[in-house]
């Protein structure tokens, strides 16, 4: 899953990533390591995760897919997908609309990738 996520780190400002599933498991975290000595937390997805509550984050996205959390020093943006939610971390002066062009080319790969179990993920559908 680390290719999928590639292109979204090569823009300046990206501090991570996270994949939550609809239970509150997390299915895929990749963190910069600045991130991760400016908060003193080695694993800050776990540090995330648990600050999130899935609960909220469910009755928030009745209506809507995507939400954009702004604190001092940091951006998240919250994305609903099929199985659960994607998460960005972000600085200040990141270009939304890059994050979100890029989301909307990782997310149907998101959801292939979830379906593949057992020895179908080796075999290709024509």
């Amino acid at each position: 899953m680390d290719n999928l996520f590639e292109e979204m780190f090569t823009i300046e400002g990206i501090m991570g990533a996270l994949v939550i599933s609809d239970d509150g498991s997390s299915e895929f975290t990749k963190f910069s390591s600045p991130l991760s000595e400016r908060i003193g937390d080695k694993d800050f997805g776990v540090f995330i995760k648990n600050s999130i509550n899935i609960e909220a984050l469910k009755g928030a996205f009745d209506s809507s897919m995507e939400t954009l959390l702004i604190y001092e020093k940091i951006r998240l943006y919250i994305r609903k997908i099929k199985s659960g939610y994607l998460l960005i971390a972000m600085g200040m002066f990141v270009p939304v609309a890059m994050v979100r062009m890029n989301c909307q080319i990782i997310i149907p790969e998101l959801d292939n990738f979830k379906k593949k179990k057992g020895l179908g993920r080796f075999f290709k559908n024509k």
